[in-house]
C-alpha cells in the first residue's frame, strides 16, 4: 500500500488516497489480475491530442503531475520526479506537455514514431487505437519501462499487444483520446 495526496484543484481540498501495490510484470495470469482490478470493459481508442514537446535539456527538473476528475472534482499528484541527465539528451529525449497540463519525457526513437510535427513546437499524435479497461480500484504499478504508475479509480488501463499495461488518469484520456469502437470482452477472450 502507498499513499499519495492528490492536490485539489479550483479550490477543492486535498485529499489522500491509498493505492494498492499490483504485480503486472510477473503476474503468471495477467487477465485474473486485471478481473480484480478493472471492469474487463474493453474499449478501443486512439490518442489524437495535439501536444507542446521540446527537447530536453541537461538539469533540466520534469515532475509528471496528472489530473485525475473525482465525483466531479479535479485533482492532480505527483507521480515521477526526474532530472534530465546526459544518457536523456544522448537518447534525444523529448519532454512533452498534453492539453490537460501534464509533462513527461519520451525517448527521442519513440517519439519519433508517436508523433508528427505540427509546427516547431506543436505535434500531433499518430498511431492505431489501442486496448482499454477502466480501473475499479486505486491501484499504483510498475511499468514495463520501470517507472510507478498511480491509477485512481476511474483511469483507463492500456493493454498493449505485446501484453505491457500502462495507466491513463481519466481526465489525460479524456482530453486526449477518443474512442473509435467499442468491444466488450470477457476475461478469456481478451489477449495478453
Amino acid at each position: 500500500m502507498e499513499k499519495r495526496i492528490l492536490t485539489g484543484r479550483n479550490g477543492e481540498a486535498d485529499i489522500e488516497v491509498t493505492f494498492e501495490e499490483i504485480d503486472f510484470i510477473g503476474a503468471a495470469d495477467k487477465n485474473a489480475l486485471l478481473t480484480q482490478v478493472s471492469d474487463m470493459k474493453f474499449i478501443k481508442a486512439k490518442k489524437e491530442a495535439v501536444v507542446t514537446a521540446w527537447p530536453a535539456k541537461l538539469g533540466e527538473k520534469v515532475i509528471t503531475r496528472p489530473g485525475i476528475i473525482i465525483d466531479g472534482k479535479e485533482y492532480s499528484f505527483d507521480e515521477t520526479e526526474i532530472t534530465v541527465a546526459q544518457k536523456d539528451i544522448d537518447n534525444k529525449c523529448m519532454l512533452v506537455r498534453n492539453p490537460d497540463g501534464e509533462v513527461y519525457m519520451v525517448k527521442g526513437e519513440k517519439f519519433a514514431k508517436l508523433y508528427e510535427k505540427v509546427d516547431d513546437t506543436t505535434y500531433k499524435t499518430v498511431g492505431d487505437a489501442k486496448s482499454f479497461v477502466t480501473t475499479t480500484r486505486d491501484i499504483c504499478f510498475k511499468a514495463s519501462w520501470g517507472e510507478m504508475q498511480y491509477s485512481p479509480k476511474g483511469s483507463k488501463l492500456c493493454v498493449s499487444e505485446n501484453g505491457d499495461i500502462y495507466s491513463i488518469t481519466n481526465m489525460a484520456f479524456q482530453t486526449t483520446y477518443k474512442e473509435v469502437e467499442q468491444e466488450t470482452f470477457d476475461e478469456d477472450e481478451a489477449e495478453l
